[in-house]
């Protein structure tokens, strides 16, 4: 599709691509490349058994991590209120 814009056309779905910057604030923050293949991936649906065992392989991890037993080891990101409500 186009558009005319000055006497010129110009592509709307060109792609968008920004020269490369380092950002070091709170955020945004630069992306690690892997992530940015894997957001490129089709989605997974949260009870596709590929998901559950993602999760699953994932809590492993945060029972290592924090040197703990409980089946159901999670993190919760937002706020300390988020925590308690999502108990």
């Amino acid at each position: 599709m186009n558009d005319v814009v000055a006497g010129k056309t110009k592509d709307l779905f060109e792609a968008l691509e920004p020269e490369p910057r380092l950002l070091m604030g709170p955020g945004p923050v630069d992306v690690y490349p892997a992530v940015l293949r894997a957001m490129s991936l089709p989605m997974l649906g949260q009870f596709d058994p590929q998901f559950t065992d993602y999760m699953n392989e994932v809590m492993a991890l945060y029972r290592r991590i924090y040197r703990t037993a409980n089946q159901w080891t999670l993190l919760v990101n937002g706020t300390a209120r988020a925590g308690i409500e999502a108990c």
